[in-house]
């Protein structure tokens, strides 16, 4: 639970370094510091389905709002401004989205963090990866995603980092599915061993392991294992690499031998190298480490080598991050936190209570807690897995992340009288949504069953919103003419 001590004095570290947005003469304009960011979700979606490996990083929504936001100095990233129809929140910058039609009320700029976690949450961009738990199917946190230790784009990184410190401004939780070691190295804790090993058991499993297993091999282990070794009619000296032959000091140099290629056999390990966590990419761990040969005499060297390498392997895109979010928040507050806290703070509640939301809720015009559909409406909702709950908060809120405690919504949840065309057959109809209230109107349905079918075909089939205005002939998404490469 983030303690009231903290957050009192988080929240003054913010409002300290806050950067004001003049009003506008007509309290009913946006200042002009607040300035108009565009995004073309239908060219970012093009450029996913058909767009070569620059493309899609270009016309994501990631390099959209990259190369529209990384030309604004970091104070004018700074703003919390609140318009009069946003409903309480907080911004930075206003949202278009282009062919789309939609006002921003503050329904399109949650939407918008929410598309680029997405992103970011994908194999569209290379900036993230899905842990090695995920691919080996072993271990916890197999469903994480871990920054990629291949990707040498620092600027990218810098910039995931100024976003997060925006979303942390404008209180705009973040779904982002990263391990425990993430958070814990952006509050400045050291990495060990064992966060390695909570996204990557089986790299982890073999380093303690190796450590072990020459360890455990006294003279008269080896000694025996050189005469298996010859009644199986294995060679004594004849392995690949270029290991010594001088022995260990407890066996002779024969003997030494034998347990390396033993060693060999049993671990596949056989040099100073190691593969990252992208699976991938493999390292030299010493200067022309690929010809040097793991032995019973330097293996240790091997063990600490490749745990500094592999625990800080994303060492240098981290620190990216963590400066892009210390120019938008002071660097200093976020040492307040333990790793899940900091976690908490960004990325809030994913799996939500329920009765959370009941507590900020509002029922308006002729609706009632004690209405038999309402009631309906709640009991489904708790019987909503964790995915099913953020899917809900997308439809009705363009987030998918509630606030921690009730006293963090701006926005009260509305639950609406049901519309006028859906009183003659409620079951017939679907319920409809308003994100940038976070409102929720419900048809009278007749039986729980049928609220539950239509509200969970709602919330999968409803992914864009539905437009405002009128779209211009010039604002028309041409699908074909659109040249992404």
């Amino acid at each position: 639970v983030l303690t009231y001590a903290k957050l009192h004095s988080f929240d003054k570290l913010l409002l300290k370094t806050q950067t004001a947005a003049a009003a506008a003469d007509d309290p009913y304009d946006f200042p002009a510091t607040i300035k108009v960011i565009t995004f073309n979700r239908h060219r970012a979606s093009k450029a996913r389905e058909v767009g070569s490996a620059a493309a899609k990083i270009k016309h994501s929504m990631f390099g959209q709002a990259m190369a529209q936001l990384s030309s604004l100095a970091p104070a004018q990233l700074r703003r919390a401004f609140v318009h009069k129809l946003d409903d309480g929140q907080k911004r930075t910058f206003r949202v278009k989205f282009f062919g789309e039609g939609v006002v921003d009320n503050g329904g399109p700029y949650r939407d918008v963090f929410t598309d680029l976690c997405n992103d970011l949450q994908s194999e569209h961009l290379p900036l993230f990866v899905r842990v090695p738990n995920y691919y080996a199917d072993q271990g916890m946190n197999r469903d994480k995603w871990m920054v990629n230790p291949a990707c040498q784009e620092l600027g990218m990184y810098h910039f995931v980092g100024v976003l997060i410190g925006v979303a942390i401004r404008n209180e705009v939780p973040l779904s982002l599915n990263l391990p425990r070691m993430f958070w814990k190295f952006m509050v400045g804790m050291r990495l060990t061993l064992d966060d390695l090993a909570d996204i990557d058991h089986g790299s982890v499993k073999l380093i303690r392991e190796v450590e072990r297993w020459f360890d455990a091999r006294k003279p008269q282990q080896l000694a025996a294992d050189n005469d298996e070794r010859k009644d199986n009619g294995s060679g004594s000296g004849s392995g690949s690499g270029g290991g010594s032959g001088s022995g260990s000091g407890d066996g002779s140099g024969s003997s030494s031998f034998v347990v390396d290629d033993m060693f060999e056999h049993v671990f596949n390990v056989r040099d100073f190298t190691t593969t990252l966590g992208d699976r991938r990419t493999r390292v030299e761990l010493v200067p022309r480490g690929a010809t040097r040969r793991v032995t019973r005499n330097n293996h240790k060297e091997w063990v600490s080598l490749c745990t500094q390498r592999r625990v800080y392997e994303s060492g240098q895109q981290m620190a990216a991050i963590r400066e892009g979010i210390a120019s938008i928040i002071p660097v200093r507050s976020l040492s307040l936190w333990s790793p899940e806290e900091l976690e908490q703070l960004v990325c809030g509640r994913a799996d939500f209570d329920v009765s959370l939301l009941q507590s900020v809720t509002v029922y308006e015009g002729q609706m009632r807690a004690d209405l038999p559909y309402v009631q309906y409406f709640w009991e489904v909702l708790r019987e909503m897995n964790a995915e099913q709950k953020s899917r809900f908060l997308r439809f009705c809120w363009a987030r998918t992340r509630l606030p921690n405690k009730a006293s963090d919504f701006a926005t009260k949840f509305k639950l609406l009288a049901p519309k006028h065309y859906t009183l003659e057959n409620p079951d017939a109809h679907f319920p409809s949504t308003n994100t940038c209230f976070f409102s929720l109107s419900l048809p009278a349905y007749t039986s729980k069953e049928a609220l539950k079918n239509k509200l969970l075909y709602a919330m999968a089939a409803c992914g864009s919103m539905d437009a405002d205005v009128k779209l211009s002939e010039s604002e028309v998404y041409n699908y074909e003419q659109d040249d992404i490469n």
